[in-house]
């Protein structure tokens, strides 16, 4: 696996469809390798890899398709989504729920699952998880920061690392 070198780069998504076998022997091939991977999904008949993006997307996808994985790779940019999506990601990574998010963003939990189809569309993940594992990425989560008095919904704030609070 080679990496690329330069700025900081979105994470990578692999996407595609796959067999049960073919995703293990991806990831066997991730672990010994050394391939970072950020998260990994399989289910019903699809694939999702989550890699930094200073890995080699075009070498990675010939060495996934030489274990008989044929996935694309596309960045994963936060910049694609809209301010609440970004918010609603925040959240998620600061550990709330849908309902907590919608208390916390001052909507309701139809409008907070329209954003998470929203990006989860324009990301390319399939989980909250991947989505928030993105954002963490991207504004560079550092520490967990919890009020005396939780008066906001879960009691939970995200703090990053230039120091601000992403998701009160």
């Amino acid at each position: 696996m080679r990496r690329t070198t330069g700025p900081l780069a979105p994470p990578v998504v692999f996407t595609g469809p796959a067999r049960a076998d073919q995703f293990a022997a991806a990831m066997a091939y991730c672990a010994e390798s050394r391939l970072p991977v950020l998260s990994a999904r399989y289910g019903r008949g699809h694939a999702t890899i989550l890699t930094p993006g200073d890995v080699d997307a075009d070498s990675v996808s010939r060495d996934f398709a030489a274990h008989g994985l044929t996935l694309r790779a596309e960045p994963a940019d936060i910049g694609l989504l809209s301010a609440r999506e970004r918010d609603l990601l925040g959240c998620f990574a600061a550990g709330m729920q849908m309902k907590e998010a919608a208390r916390a963003m001052g909507v309701t939990t139809n409008t907070v699952r329209e954003y998470w189809l929203r990006a989860k569309r324009k990301l390319g993940v399939r989980s909250v998880a991947q989505a928030a594992a993105l954002w963490s990425l991207e504004f560079g989560l550092t520490e967990w920061a919890f009020p005396p008095a939780p008066a906001r919904a879960g009691g939970r704030e995200l703090v990053t690392a230039a120091g601000g609070v992403a998701c009160r």
